[in-house]
């Protein structure tokens, strides 16, 4: 069942329901915009961005939030633009109801399906009408650049670069989310092997 908000304030309301899963869990917005396959090599052209945002703990004593943002090409001879940052929400918490309220409000104007209290989005939002993307593929590229993800995770974590412990709980947080939806992917299209056709 869908979180349906209206009336005033709905942005600030969005986020305190946001920030309260997030103590735990992890908030995902994803956006796919595919482009066309490339007649020569056959290569998914597009865009995709994702935004983590979660509550990282140390030792169940220090801890804070935290927005994970990725975005990148979809072809794979173009990962090497990849951007991908972590950076820490305000401390105090009216200061984070207020950040993730304008977070909300700039989504509403250039991700509109991400203005939600729901706790995962992943969309796709085709660039050119024209262009179509198979439920499989779009399965198959959310788990290759959402592995990226946990790759860069890993290697932030073990070369314990900025704030260790929000690496750490970011790719937990990932890593369990990618097994629970695997199990279903893997029920609705079969073995993961069977999603690698990207034509």
């Amino acid at each position: 069942m869908k979180t349906k908000l209206e009336g005033e304030n709905v942005p600030e309301r969005m986020a305190s329901i946001l920030l309260a899963k997030s103590q735990d869990r992890m908030i995902v917005r994803t956006a796919i915009e595919p482009g066309p396959v490339t007649a020569k090599k056959r290569e998914r052209t597009g865009k995709i961005k994702v935004y983590l945002i979660s509550y990282c703990q140390f030792d169940g004593i220090t801890g804070g939030f935290f927005q994970a943002s990725y975005q990148s090409y979809l072809k794979p001879s173009q990962w090497n633009s990849s951007e991908f940052e972590i950076a820490g929400l305000p401390s105090s918490p009216a200061e984070q109801d207020q950040w993730l309220a304008a977070q909300l409000l700039n989504w509403k104007e250039s991700d509109p399906g991400f203005f939600t209290a729901e706790e995962i989005v992943e969309e796709i939002r085709p660039a050119e009408k024209s262009v179509f993307l198979s439920a499989q593929e779009f399965h198959t590229l959310l788990w290759v650049h959402y592995s990226r993800i946990h790759g860069l995770l890993e290697y932030y974590r073990a070369n314990r670069v900025s704030v260790t412990f929000s690496k750490e709980t970011f790719q937990e947080r990932l890593g369990a989310y990618l097994s629970r939806i695997s199990k279903s992917w893997t029920y609705h299209y079969g073995p993961f092997q069977g999603w690698m056709m990207f034509h």
